[in-house]
């Protein structure tokens, strides 16, 4: 009896065993699944670990080099403002000195202006032609009109009236030397912007022994050189012509260099057919033919 009870219950247990066996499998099945699982979890957990420490390292370098960026960006702003700040000052400077410079040449173009429009006049009154825009404008030809009367002109008559003229400056004007009058020769200067800029005179301020007088002043003060005595010939002359005659005709300033260095201006009359009739009040020549006003051939005369 008990050994049946032995038997039968080895047999139960075979029989149980069996019936779980698939179970056993599974589990077993499962058990190596998760221990691949671990060891791939270990794995990509010793991966993700190392990859920390590198991450971490990285990061604490990274850190530091901000702490450094951040230390020189600190540094650079502050050079940055400094320069700014020297930059604004140094830019106020410029738009102060880019006014002064530009006042600076507003104020030497004036004087360049001034120097030259002062040598202008100089010359106006010591050389010729270059006085005549002074010295016979209109405006001085019209202040000869009582002088004109006075010499005795006629309407009609425009020869008698020529030689009257003459007759009356030779009989009134005495002749007299001209006082010494200043005047630029020539100048240096800069050119800046297409404009020249005077800087300073080639030599002294000089001299010569010359002015031209207007008509005016010569009737004024009765007295002239030939330069003066022929501006108030031609003067008069004009004026007769276009207030007096009321016709005008050609009429010429000459101005005559001889070979001795010395220079002589008189009144040339053209006359139709080519002929000439030279006025010259200071010189006392008159072009006559028996004691009255005439023409020659203008080669002959001349």
């Amino acid at each position: 009896m008990f050994f049946f009870l032995v038997v039968g219950s080895a047999a139960g247990f075979g029989i149980s065993y069996a019936m779980y066996q698939p179970q056993v499998n599974s589990l077993q099945t499962q058990v190596s699944t998760l221990q691949s699982e671990k060891t791939v979890l270990e794995t990509g957990y010793q991966s993700l670990n190392s990859s920390y420490n590198q991450l971490s390292a990285n990061y604490n370098n990274l850190e530091s080099s901000y702490t450094t960026l951040s230390s020189d960006h600190t540094q650079l702003q502050s050079d940055y403002n400094s320069l700014d700040s020297d930059y604004n000052s140094l830019d106020s400077d410029y738009t102060s000195l880019s006014q002064t410079y530009d006042d600076m040449m507003d104020y030497y173009m004036t004087l360049s202006d001034d120097v030259k429009s002062f040598q202008d006049l100089l010359f106006s009154y010591t050389y010729v032609p270059d006085a005549y825009p002074r010295v016979l404008n209109d405006a001085a030809i019209r202040k000869t009109s009582s002088a004109v009367v006075s010499a005795g002109v006629s309407s009609t008559d425009s020869w008698d009236s020529y030689q009257s003229i003459y007759n009356y400056i030779t009989s009134n004007v005495a002749y007299a030397y001209d006082t010494e009058m200043p005047y630029i020769d020539s100048y240096w200067y800069v050119e800046q912007d297409g404009y020249e800029y005077v800087t300073r005179f080639y030599d002294e301020v000089e001299v010569c022994r010359n002015m031209i007088q207007t008509p005016e002043l010569t009737l004024d003060i009765m007295q002239g050189d030939c330069d003066d005595q022929a501006v108030l010939a031609f003067g008069m002359v004009q004026y007769y012509r276009e207030y007096v005659y009321g016709t005008i005709y050609l009429l010429y300033m000459a101005h005559i260099d001889f070979s001795d260095g010395s220079s002589h201006l008189a009144v040339f009359l053209p006359v139709e057919g080519g002929e000439l009739c030279i006025i010259d009040p200071a010189g006392n020549y008159l072009t006559m033919s028996g004691g009255s006003i005439t023409s020659n051939a203008a080669l002959s005369e001349l």
